[in-house]
């Protein structure tokens, strides 16, 4: 009986996730969608150790009437019969249809949670609800201390709320950073220290002050400072743009959007410069 993880739709950090947890444990990683319109992702390929299901294998679950989605995911509940169940937050019909079945059929529950106090403005009646929901769960694996806070505040003992969601596919990284520096016709920009972020282009998160605090910068060390790369795309890339260029920062605030995003991350985010800025709490990759 294995442990079933689910996501909306697997992008290459979910399936590096899994693959480390299938080393340690019998996974069944299920996909309710292959295609959303929020990720862009290339489809990325199952790995072969853990199971991978995909609910709806040619679209977005959401597309459905609620009665299909709920069929379809029992169903494969059904047949996966799992020992423990992860869900990714509890927001959407797919994640509470889930919980909902391992309520049912006596499954332990996992949270999978990245939400602080401060995502959004909380108003007491919803959270009320989100405290009834949270009751149906026996433990949480969050990012970060500001999620364990607010999984606190939702009724969760702390003892139950673990660290570890958010983590790095070092091997990787690694493995990639030595074929890259051996590559000689790299972008001027990679070839010194920059920085590096990627996101979708939407409200939450934040881009507009992001660029007022990278133009502070700018401004300050004129041409010894950094250059910028922000990869993503989505609804605001025009307010952005215009954004960006009215503080000047064209020529030193870089987005490339995601037709290039796979190559942009690799070319990008593991030059010596990186390596030498940011550290895991060991000292090491």
């Amino acid at each position: 009986m294995p442990v079933t993880v689910c996501f909306h739709r697997f992008g290459p950090y979910h399936m590096a996730r899994l693959a480390a947890a299938a080393t340690q444990m019998d996974i069944v990683g299920i996909e309710f969608s292959s295609h959303t319109s929020e990720y862009a992702w290339d489809t990325v390929q199952s790995e072969e150790s853990f199971r991978r299901v995909v609910i709806v294998p040619d679209g977005d679950i959401r597309t459905l009437s609620k009665k299909t989605q709920k069929e379809l995911i029992w169903s494969a509940l059904d047949s996966i019969s799992p020992e423990v169940i992860a869900i990714n937050g509890w927001a959407t019909f797919e994640a509470l249809t889930t919980l909902a079945w391992a309520v049912r059929n006596h499954v332990p529950r996992i949270i999978m949670s990245e939400s602080t106090e401060w995502d959004f403005q909380r108003y007491g009646f919803r959270e009320q609800i989100k405290k009834q929901i949270i009751s149906l769960v026996q433990s949480a694996l969050v990012g970060g201390t500001v999620h364990v806070n607010y999984l606190k505040q939702l009724g969760i003992p702390e003892k139950k709320i673990f660290m570890g969601y958010d983590v790095v596919d070092n091997s990787y990284f690694n493995r990639m950073a030595k074929k890259i520096r051996a590559e000689k016709n790299s972008s001027p920009i990679t070839r010194s220290p920059y920085f590096l972020t990627s996101c979708r282009f939407i409200k939450k998160k934040n881009l507009f002050r992001l660029f007022d605090a990278f133009a502070r910068y700018r401004k300050h060390l004129k041409q010894e400072g950094w250059h910028m790369i922000v990869l993503g795309d989505g609804y605001l890339r025009p307010e952005l743009e215009k954004y960006r260029d009215n503080l000047q920062l064209k020529e030193t605030l870089h987005l490339p959007g995601l037709s290039n995003t796979k190559n942009c991350h690799i070319t990008m985010l593991l030059r010596k410069s990186i390596y030498n800025q940011v550290r895991l709490n060991s000292g090491d990759w």
